[in-house]
């Protein structure tokens, strides 16, 4: 079973929430935060494991702010804080996880270990990165003859065409 989401799919299953975001709204505002009890679907959390910093630059509309560190004793990602959220604020294993980092990398480290755990985790494959440029697409579509945003061969990276 991949761990992995494409932004595509999570897009179709959180598409309430970001069509409910009004202008001015954080996906960590008081507003977004009642939004996401009442607009997410059932059962369904998108959480961004990046720094605050980062997800104060942006993040996806809906997402809860976990920051995840890596453990100093083995280099992995610790996902105590997630699991604890899970047990408190959601449905605890019977919810259905999202993980977003920048590239996805981490996260799918983090939704490996979830998974191992026994919740049921995936990884936005390309992470924040990949969100923003397919949004950015859906906004100003790419002209033929000078595509400014490219994906790169890699998963998950860009790079400047031309």
């Amino acid at each position: 079973m991949s761990r992995e989401i494409t932004v595509e799919e999570l897009n179709r299953i959180l598409l309430p929430v970001q069509q409910a975001l009004q202008p001015g709204q954080t996906p960590q505002s008081q507003e977004a935060l009642q939004l996401q009890e009442t607009e997410t679907p059932q059962n369904k959390l998108l959480i961004d494991i990046r720094t605050p910093d980062a997800c104060q630059r942006g993040t996806i509309p809906g997402a809860v702010n976990i920051p995840v560190v890596k453990r100093a004793e083995d280099d992995l990602p610790d996902i105590t804080p997630i699991t604890e959220y899970l047990q408190k604020e959601a449905a605890g294993k019977g919810t259905q996880v999202f993980l977003l980092c920048h590239t996805g990398d981490i996260s799918l480290d983090v939704a490996d270990l979830l998974c191992e755990a026994g919740y049921d985790a995936k990884s936005v494959k390309g992470g924040y990165r990949t969100w923003l440029v397919t949004s950015l697409r859906a906004i100003v579509p790419p002209s033929e003859e000078q595509d400014q945003i490219a994906p790169s061969e890699e998963p998950g990276q860009i790079r400047a065409a031309g």
